[in-house]
């Protein structure tokens, strides 16, 4: 036989092979997610058994936030805040691992848990035309804190208070916030803030459980503490942060259930909930 045949012969077996294995990984997936929907939907009845109602589309289609872990960087806080207070910036060493950095603009300090805090003369960050809340959140990226917007308060005569969340990405971290003061129209002062330091990244090999095993841990953990809820009125996908004394901080993913009683967080790595 012919060279040629024998490899048109053998492209076609290696063509019909990638079909069939195409085909049997397609219905594999559709079988997984058929079942996965079909535990999820359970997972609801079994709430709803024990008296949670909960509106499906308030409900994520998956768990996929992966484990992160950030190292704190000097350098970087040394970039930071001098691109907030100036190049001129003077770095103090104030033992246990705290630094202010200051300028005649104001200061600002680093912990090493990644609490942080600062006071600026006033007149230095004029709000001009932005209102507080878009202000303060510009003002805060420069220290390399991105944040949502959880309150703002007006107190008058251009004096008040923002308080904003961290984001890692596009999700929030829910125990790293920031409160900002204003006063005549001036930021004058950072202050209660905790930050993620330096620059994170995934952890790869990290677990979460499934949507449905999440549900049913929810439940089993609002008995186990003894609470009661009659419905889950949000599920909101974030982070919470535990900073090291060695400047380490683990990022663990956790669905943050809001009820009509209450506050959770679920960690979907553990399944352990615990109030919010």
């Amino acid at each position: 036989m012919e060279w040629s045949k024998v490899k048109n012969i053998i492209l076609v077996i290696l063509a019909v092979t990638n079909v069939v294995l195409l085909s049997f990984v397609i219905h594999r997936e559709i079988r997984d997610r058929s079942q996965q929907q079909q535990a999820r939907a359970d997972a609801i009845l079994f709430l709803a058994g024990n008296g949670v109602s909960v509106d499906d589309s308030v409900i994520p289609q998956s768990i996929d936030l992966p484990m992160g872990q950030a190292n704190r960087d000097l350098d970087e806080e040394w970039r930071l805040a001098a691109a907030l207070l100036g190049e001129d910036v003077i770095v103090q060493s104030r033992g246990g691992e705290v630094y202010r950095y200051y300028s005649d603009v104001g200061w600002v300090q680093f912990h090493s848990d990644g609490a942080f805090q600062g006071e600026f003369a006033e007149g230095s960050f004029l709000l001009g035309d932005k209102d507080m809340a878009e202000h303060a959140a510009a003002c805060l990226t420069r220290l390399g804190f991105t944040g949502q917007v959880m309150d703002s308060l007006s107190q008058g005569n251009d004096r008040g208070t923002v308080t904003l969340r961290q984001l890692w990405g596009t999700s929030p971290v829910f125990n790293l916030q920031a409160t900002v003061e204003y006063e005549a129209g001036s930021l004058v002062r950072i202050a209660a803030g905790r930050r993620l330091f330096g620059q994170p990244v995934e952890l790869s090999g990290s677990q979460q459980i499934s949507v449905a095993t999440a549900l049913v841990r929810f439940m089993t953990g609002l008995d186990q503490m003894g609470d009661v809820c009659s419905r889950i009125d949000s599920i909101i996908p974030g982070y919470v942060s535990v900073a090291s004394l060695t400047g380490t901080m683990t990022l663990t993913p956790v669905w943050y259930i809001n009820t009509d009683t209450g506050g959770y967080q679920l960690d979907v790595t553990s399944g352990v909930l615990s109030r919010g």
